[in-house]
């Protein structure tokens, strides 16, 4: 991945329409991945149900 913490960048390269059609989904897992991992490690657990606001 490149670009920095607030604008993450992923260059795709579009020269073969189906494996630019392959990366980009791809690409957006690992990054969502890669959040729901720092969440955890920080001790927030997404996976808990959502609790009610006072």
């Amino acid at each position: 991945m490149d670009g920095t913490l607030f604008a993450p960048w992923t260059l795709v390269e579009a020269n073969d329409r189906n494996f630019a059609r392959m990366k980009v989904p791809k690409a957006l897992v690992e990054r969502i991945e890669a959040i729901l991992e720092e969440l955890y490690e920080s001790g927030i657990d997404c996976l808990d149900k959502p609790r009610k606001r006072p």
